[in-house]
């Protein structure tokens, strides 16, 4: 997670992904996790769907928006959330 992203999260804030070379990046690269669980399934590839799905973002009535600030709402738990990690991480005891 880059800090751009760490910071939007923590601030409640949803995140668009967008990706116009995803495929070519994941063969020459590769990721440290399927993009697809990262970006919850909803990254774009062209600036007029980032554009749209940042407005729809902004729209606390759009179900897109929703599902976008739920997903910002899961990474930042996963991420920053003691609470969770204690609930969802198993720790191996000594």
């Amino acid at each position: 997670m880059s800090q751009a992203e760490c910071e939007q999260v923590l601030l409640g804030r949803p995140l668009v992904f967008l990706a116009p070379d995803l495929e070519v990046y994941s063969r020459r690269r590769g990721l440290y996790q399927p993009y697809r669980e990262f970006s919850g399934g909803r990254h774009v590839a062209t600036w007029e769907q980032a554009l749209s799905s940042v407005q729809a973002a902004l729209d606390p009535s759009s179900d897109l928006g929703s599902e976008l600030r739920r997903h910002a709402e899961r990474l930042r738990d996963e991420h920053f959330d003691l609470a969770y990690h204690l609930r969802h991480v198993s720790v191996p005891k000594p």
